[in-house]
């Protein structure tokens, strides 16, 4: 990909963050109520009461999510087959803590999000660049003027719907660490 679209990407999802957010911040309610219809909360109810689809829809997002970090943790395109490898395997624990012991998964999560650069000798300063920007976005993705506080129903359709700026956070991540890479 040559740095012109890649600068367009960049520029379409800044766009897209701040429509995102200027719509979370002027009119929270308006944001939920799209979030939490009841086709939605019906798709999110289905998916959150069938085991294997849960279960499938979750590795796909955990995958996805370590995928897009690890490239741009490490500047990468793609990962090479050993950093793939790890990435499956800790996707793997990820489910099983997720799905036996839920009340350590967060820090799970955050525990695979610090060993995958170290193992794969990331530069700590693209690592704290990275990690602190998407924990950030995690946390203001819902905080934004108590958007989770007024959610009415924790389903998977709901919280992906009011949490897409976070993935969209990754994308950003991925194509701007790799267009400071072809800078260099």
């Amino acid at each position: 990909m040559n740095k012109k679209v890649l600068l367009t990407m960049i520029i379409l999802m800044v766009a897209f963050l701040v429509a995102i957010y200027l719509a979370k911040l002027i009119s929270p309610a308006w944001i939920v109520g799209i979030a939490s219809t009841p086709d939605i909360i019906s798709v999110g109810t289905f998916v959150d009461s069938h085991w294997w689809i849960r279960i499938s829809i979750g590795l796909i997002f955990c995958f996805v999510t370590l995928w897009f970090y690890s490239c741009a943790v490490l500047r990468k395109w793609y990962l090479n087959w050993k950093e793939l490898i790890a990435v499956f395997i800790s996707v793997f624990i990820l489910s099983l803590i997720g799905e036996f012991m839920s009340q350590y998964s967060v820090w799970a999560n955050i525990m695979v999000m610090i060993i995958i650069p170290t193992i794969f000798k990331a530069n700590m300063i693209d690592f704290a660049f990275v990690c602190g920007i998407h924990f950030s976005a995690q946390i203001f993705s819902l905080g934004i003027r108590d958007i989770g506080l007024l959610t009415p129903s924790y389903n998977f359709a709901t919280l992906l719907i009011l949490a897409v700026d976070v993935y969209i956070w990754l994308g950003l991540l991925y194509a701007f660490q790799n267009y400071r890479k072809k800078e260099e």
